[in-house]
């Protein structure tokens, strides 16, 4: 099976990979995961779907989109900062050039599963994330996430710490954190980007 990373804006991402990307959210965190959100035609979207953001999203040749991420950056509006600022405690939530935000992580379930180890496609984003890194001279990112997921990423050796209040937080029924991810030689070398 081969699959694609593609990138693209919010403007220049084609519309039939948009649906399917807001398709997969709707099935991964408004189904899976029961989250209350903005659903329309099995599709989540939110305001943060916006021409500043960025995608980075999986596909099977020929077929939907099976893992994405939208980027954005910290200097305006951005989940962590407007969303969810309780998150963070006493600290400012993060406002620099080259500190953007990771939300909407979502891998279909049935390219999700590996024994043992991380997905093809999960593998795949991680790599993304670092090559998007450096071509837009992005330091690091910062994402509001799962404890699920913060587990695995310390299982892939990634470099990662709880900033915000470091505490974990009911976000509807997810265990969730805030996290800070550098994009230095360690994340290069834990992905083989």
């Amino acid at each position: 099976m081969s699959i694609s990373i593609l990138s693209h804006t919010f403007s220049e991402i084609p519309t039939g990979d948009y649906d399917d990307l807001l398709s997969l959210r709707y099935k991964v965190f408004a189904k899976r995961l029961n989250w209350e959100l903005n659903v329309e035609q099995q599709k989540e979207t939110d305001e943060y779907d916006v021409d500043r953001a960025h995608y980075l999203y999986a596909k099977q040749e020929h077929g939907p989109v099976i893992g994405c991420w939208r980027v954005l950056p910290t200097t305006q509006d951005y989940m962590l900062k407007d969303t969810f600022p309780i998150l963070l405690g006493e600290q400012e939530a993060p406002q620099e050039e080259r500190v953007f935000e990771l939300s909407r992580f979502a891998v279909d379930k049935e390219f999700s599963a590996q024994a043992g180890g991380v997905s093809n496609v999960t593998m795949k984003m991680f790599q993304a994330l670092y090559q998007h890194a450096k071509s837009h001279e992005i330091d690091s990112y910062v994402t509001v996430t799962s404890v699920a997921i913060e587990k695995l990423i310390s299982r892939m050796g990634i470099p990662n710490s709880r900033i915000g209040d470091q505490q974990v937080h009911l976000l509807g029924d997810t265990r969730s954190v805030v996290l800070h991810i550098p994009m230095n030689e360690q994340y290069k070398q834990s992905v083989g980007a």
